[in-house]
């Protein structure tokens, strides 16, 4: 070959025909020209392009020699574990009683072995009953109880033991109860035991403290949660915000309620506050205006209670709203206290007042007929509702207090007669008398089997704590009563007897009407209209 020229800039391969590339081929050397030789065709090397329309795997350039390719392993959602077989901590009820003999965690447990079961005690020297008794029987289960209780079936060491000793060892069991704490997160209002003591007399709270059957708050922490919110005269917001957290749930039929109110008598006096350090016990009707504008006297001592007291109609709610010092409420103080009530209930609260109750006094019947203005053209003489105020769209129904009624109905037979009573009452001349009553008592006593069997001395001579109990004044009232006075009485009792059937069917009846009806209210809601309920 000839030296390279230093101008050449390329070689180029020269395009011949088969034959003459075979020849020279065959010579060990390839033709090489000059970019100006003639007969030359130059071309770029070209990669193969996917076609329109066809697939990547078909026309796609291919390797020569291609990879292996990896192949992923399919997933699979659920793992296999193998089953193992659980160990059991105790063999029998034999091995059980072996092994717990030489236990060190039990020195502050006492031991008690018998041939079905073993209890464990633990004592506190203050109180009678164990703290904590473990009892586990022959087949190995066991029950833990604190104070007589029983753990509940859904707790934590039944769930993860399935109350079993072959699943945990007496040690770790004990070692879990230990540290267990006895009423976690209550208050102290959830305990139905601990509320049932403080309903009792104070003197009956102290004796069930003292005798140490249950471990009961003392008084002074019982002050404490009573005084949570400080009682004063008055609406307050703490009870209006602790209302609300109450109702805040109530959807719109759950929102009618009852407004009661009453007065009680009280102790007069005065008492000081240390923690405000006011004197307190004067007459007080929440508001300074009030006080100035109604009371004659304001500093006069305070003898009774103006208490007003809330009900759901659809709900189980029993709710006090606040109370007034008074010393015997008229009507027209009785008046701005009880719209304010309602005003608060219905714009604060958002509780729709439907109705009110009262006993029949003689300031709340002249409460009453004051609202005859607000009657809404109701055509009656008796005012029975009002129109209200903060709604105008509804009104508030006007009952009086069917337990104070029967009261004050046995009141009047019982003022009925001779000797020191002030009236006679009579009825298609003949007389109704209290003497009835009394002589019927003495001849049920003086008979071998008792007719009458809950009529009691106390039913026949009232005191003056015996004409406040309502139960007094249903049993001397009943049909029992009425059907011996016409079957072995006298004639003149006949009127005696027509008296107490009217009462039973008119007073009585109409309670049970009003009671289904309400019932069934509360387990229908939404189905039972609620002009049945007001109409009754």
């Amino acid at each position: 070959m000839k030296k390279e020229c230093p101008e050449i800039t390329a070689l180029f391969l020269v395009a011949v025909r088969p034959a003459k590339l075979k020849e020279s081929a065959s010579g060990n050397f390839l033709p090489l020209a000059m970019p100006n030789t003639r007969n030359v065709q130059s071309e770029k090397m070209r990669k193969k392009k996917p076609k329109f329309g066809a697939l990547p795997k078909i026309n796609m350039p291919k390797r020569s020699f291609a990879k292996p390719v990896n192949v992923r392993p399919p997933r699979s959602a659920v793992n296999e574990i193998p089953e193992v077989a659980p160990k059991k901590c105790y063999s029998d009820f034999k091995d059980l009683v072996k092994r717990m003999k030489s236990l060190k965690s039990l020195s502050e447990w006492i031991l008690e072995a018998a041939i079905d079961r073993i209890v464990l005690t633990k004592k506190s020297s203050l109180l009678v009953l164990p703290k904590i008794q473990l009892t586990i029987d022959d087949s190995l289960g066991f029950s833990v109880s604190v104070f007589g209780w029983f753990l509940p079936d859904d707790h934590a060491i039944h769930l993860e033991t399935l109350r079993s000793v072959m699943n945990i060892t007496v040690s770790e069991l004990i070692k879990r109860i230990d540290v267990l704490l006895i009423c976690l997160d209550r208050n102290i209002g959830e305990h139905r035991t601990v509320k049932f003591c403080w309903n009792m007399s104070p003197a009956c709270y102290e004796e069930l403290r003292k005798s140490n059957i249950l471990v009961l708050p003392s008084q002074r922490t019982l002050k404490d949660y009573r005084n949570c919110i400080r009682p004063k005269a008055g609406i307050q917001e703490e009870v209006l915000e602790e209302l609300n957290v109450i109702t805040n749930s109530y959807f719109d039929m759950q929102r009618y309620i009852l407004l009661l109110f009453d007065e009680m008598k009280i102790l007069s006096n005065l008492v000081f506050d240390k923690v405000s350090g006011e004197l307190n016990g004067f007459l007080d009707l929440g508001d300074p205006d009030i006080n100035f504008g109604i009371l004659e006297k304001a500093d006069k001592i305070a003898s009774h209670a103006m208490v007003f007291y809330i009900r759901g109609l659809c709900t189980e709610l029993k709710f006090s709203l606040a109370y007034f010092a008074t010393d015997g409420i008229t009507s027209y103080q009785l008046m701005p206290l009880f719209w304010q009530a309602v005003g608060v209930l219905e714009l604060t609260c958002n509780l729709w007042v439907i109705a009110s109750t009262s006993d029949r006094v003689s300031p709340n019947q002249a409460f009453y007929r004051m609202h005859k203005p607000l009657d809404g053209n109701a055509g009656t003489e008796v005012c029975y509702r009002t129109v209200n105020l903060y709604a105008p769209n509804r009104f508030i129904y006007i009952f009086s207090d069917a337990a104070h009624l029967i009261k004050t109905t046995r009141n009047c037979v019982y003022s009925s007669g001779h000797g020191t009573c002030t009236q006679y009452m009579w009825n298609d001349g003949h007389c109704i008398l209290w003497q009835h009553f009394i002589q019927l008592f003495h001849q049920d006593l003086d008979n071998g089997p008792k007719l009458l069997p809950r009529l009691t001395y106390d039913h026949i001579k009232l005191s003056a704590y015996s004409t406040m109990r309502v139960n007094l004044a249903v049993q001397i009232l009943s049909v029992s009563v009425a059907n011996v006075l016409k079957s072995f009485g006298p004639p003149d009792t006949i009127a005696t007897s027509k008296f107490v059937y009217h009462i039973k069917l008119s007073a009585y009846s109409t309670m049970r009407v009003n009671l289904a009806t309400l019932n069934l209210f509360k387990k229908n809601i939404r189905k039972v209209n609620l002009s049945t309920l007001v109409e009754i």
